[in-house]
């Protein structure tokens, strides 16, 4: 459809396709506003849609996110490896089983991790 919009004679081209009669509503003046108005829309609808995802990652870049696979060096923990996953969840991997335990974790603005289990049990500890 877009093809056919772009040429010159599109709305012609259409027309002989439908088989409907050259003179019509789609000729008038009133219609080619309604054109260009939904034109501008959707051009202006893609670009919000483009620029949405730069100006979410501006606004939580303001508040400090982890992301990735952190191995533990310290050979006192239990743990081998801590999964920080983008939607704000941490994931304990044990040394000796492999099993892994989940949480919800939020970092709240005193630098605490405020971590959420399944059971919505709730323990806070520093950064």
């Amino acid at each position: 459809m877009s093809v056919f919009l772009i040429r010159k004679n599109g709305w012609e081209l259409i027309l002989k396709i439908l088989s409907i009669p050259n003179k019509n509503y789609f000729d008038k003046k009133s219609f080619l506003l309604y054109v260009t108005f939904f034109k501008v829309l959707i051009i202006g609808i893609v670009l919000i849609k483009i620029g949405m995802p730069y100006l979410n990652d501006e606004k939580e870049n303001n508040q400090m996110q982890f992301a990735g696979v952190y191995e533990v060096k310290s050979s006192e923990s239990p743990y081998q490896y801590l999964f920080f996953h983008k939607d704000q969840y941490l994931i304990f991997m044990k040394r000796s089983s492999e099993k892994m335990t989940a949480f919800h974790y939020y970092v709240s603005f005193d630098n605490q991790i405020i971590l959420e289990d399944e059971q919505n049990r709730v323990s806070k500890h520093f950064l």
